[in-house]
Formats: structure tokens, C-alpha cells, sequence
């Protein structure tokens, strides 16, 4: 009779595991304002993240309203509570990263900068309909003299006493934070970000629009007092988000 012959088993074989990437993504559907909310359908996070709803400005993102945390990979229906009263019909969803302290809110002095896919910000537009929760934005009135004339110098402050000074724009920072000239010195405003940015007066005194990488922007202060600034897609007026202070001392 035949004999069968034993055979040793196939050495096992490592067969590698294809990681799984995630693209980050935002989807939004036009609404309604509920109970000061609104809902982000769908959101596609490579970590944890935060989802950041601004209003318009000059038909770009504006001031933050709200933010709502996100972990890593797909979170439907996120809920963002938002500050109706700054609202305007159209707002925009922007992710930002989660990369420092996890859950803690740390833009723009910290590290959650926006998500980029390629060289654009996740940032998809959508409109509210009910207009009864929502103002349109309008152009702030400029005082005819600024406020703080003479004011104090708040401690950190850079004090510059020539005719010319700088603020640096990187990491989503304006430095300094508080910068302290007299009056006819010419500030240059310099982006060395990757990313747009704009400086602009909280009460319309001046505006570079968005300034590019390298980009740069000059305005002369002549009058004494205190001047807030932010920046349009980062930050809001009352020194919201990404702000900063020029403070002219006769």
C-alpha cells in the first residue's frame, strides 16, 4: 500500500498591513439656527481636531463664533454652539488640528492651526435662512478720535521710539502682541506664514486686506491712542482670537 509521506507545514509569512488614510474633509448643509447651533453633518478628522465656525467677512472667513471638539476619523452631526449676535447669512466650517493639549482650545497662541489638504484650508461656506437669529455684518463707524488717548503701557509692551516699527505675522501670532510708537511712525505689517492673513482695525481705521506669504503692508499712525487689530480668518475684534495692539503715545 502506498505510504503517505508527512510534510512540514508552510512557514508562516508576515504580510503587511496597509495603514489606512484618512483625508480630512468637511460637509455642511445650509440651515437654520437652532437654539444658538449650528449642525456640521459630517467632519473627517486625521486625529483629534476642532471644528471652527466663522462668519463672513469681505466675502472670506471672518471672526470665530464657536468651536466644537472632533476625534480622529469621521464625526457625523457635529454641534457648534455659535454667537448669534456676530452672525452673518453666510459662515464658514474650518477645521483646525488638536495638537497640543487634547480637548483644550489653544488658537491662535498654541498649536491648533488650521487643516490644509495641498495649499488650501478646509473651509467649506453655508448660508442660515432664518434671519430673525442672524445680523448682517456692517462696516464699524470710525471714531473721530481714538479711544485710550494717552493710556497707560500695559507690561510686555515693545516700545519703539523711532519713525518706523515692524509686526511680524507667524504661527498665526502678530508680534509683539502690544507695540508701543509715536505718532507719524510708519508700522510695516509682514506675513511669513504659509497661510493668508489679514491686520485689521477693530474700528476701521485701517486694513491690509489678506496678505500672502512674504506680502507686506504699511500704514502711518498720527494720532494718539489705542488701536485693537485682528486678523479676518483667525481672529475677531474685542481681541478674539488671533489679535493684537498698537498704542500710539504722543
Amino acid at each position: 500500500m502506498p505510504t503517505a509521506v508527512p510534510t512540514s507545514p508552510p512557514a508562516p509569512t508576515d504580510t503587511p498591513v496597509a495603514e489606512t488614510m484618512i483625508t480630512p474633509s468637511v460637509t455642511v448643509a445650509d440651515q437654520e439656527i437652532v437654539e444658538d447651533s449650528v449642525m456640521i453633518a459630517e467632519v473627517v478628522s486625521d486625529g483629534p481636531g476642532w471644528l471652527v465656525v466663522h462668519a463672513q467677512a469681505d466675502g472670506k472667513p471672518g471672526p470665530i463664533l464657536g468651536y466644537s471638539a472632533v476625534g480622529s476619523g469621521t464625526n457625523a452631526g457635529v454641534m457648534v454652539s455659535i454667537d448669534t449676535s456676530s452672525a452673518t447669512e453666510t459662515l464658514y466650517a474650518m477645521l483646525h488640528t488638536d495638537a497640543g493639549e487634547i480637548g483644550t482650545w489653544e488658537f491662535p497662541n498654541g498649536p491648533d492651526a488650521p487643516v490644509m489638504v495641498g495649499e488650501q484650508v478646509i473651509t467649506p461656506a453655508f448660508k442660515v435662512s432664518n434671519q430673525a437669529a442672524v445680523v448682517q455684518s456692517e462696516p464699524a463707524a470710525i471714531p473721530t478720535a481714538p479711544s485710550n488717548a494717552g493710556g497707560e503701557i500695559p507690561a510686555g509692551a515693545v516700545v519703539v521710539t523711532g519713525d518706523e516699527a515692524e509686526v511680524e505675522i507667524e504661527d498665526f501670532k502678530f508680534n509683539p502682541q502690544v507695540l508701543v510708537i509715536r505718532p507719524g511712525t510708519t508700522v510695516k505689517f509682514a506675513n511669513k506664514d504659509e497661510v493668508q492673513h489679514t491686520a485689521t482695525s477693530d474700528t476701521g481705521v485701517f486694513d491690509s486686506g489678506y496678505l500672502s506669504k512674504g506680502e507686506e503692508y504699511f500704514f502711518t499712525f498720527t494720532e494718539p491712542g489705542t488701536y485693537p487689530y485682528y486678523c479676518i480668518p483667525h481672529g475677531g475684534p474685542g481681541g478674539q482670537g488671533m489679535a493684537a495692539t498698537i498704542i500710539v503715545q504722543p
